[in-house]
């Protein structure tokens, strides 16, 4: 319940935030590619980027606020990407922890 609280503040807060012209100045050409890729595959881009454990969420929240994603693909993306990671962590953080239990 947390990620969706955090994530649903991060998106709609985004703008007030008036940090796009902050990254539009400092960081014009990565922005624009990234939009450029962003705009045809919104809710792949989302899963993968919550997915990945090295990419920050919150990035992707305020990008997708920015951006002006519709809403229910947003959160959909987040929890799809937010679920399977938590799901292969409790994965493996089990079999990890059983490991443990009977190597001592």
């Amino acid at each position: 319940m947390g990620i969706v609280i955090s994530s649903t503040t991060i998106y709609y807060f985004s703008k007030s935030w008036d940090l796009d012209r902050y990254f539009e100045a400092k960081h014009a050409e990565a922005l624009a590619r990234l939009k450029h890729v962003f705009q045809g595959n919104q809710l792949p881009v989302i899963v993968g980027w919550s997915f990945f454990p090295l990419a920050p969420t919150d990035l992707i929240c305020y990008v997708s606020g920015i951006l002006k994603v519709r809403f229910p693909k947003f959160i959909t993306g987040i929890l799809l990407g937010e679920g399977a990671i938590c799901g292969v962590y409790i994965f493996f953080g089990y079999h990890l922890a059983m490991y443990l239990r009977h190597a001592i």
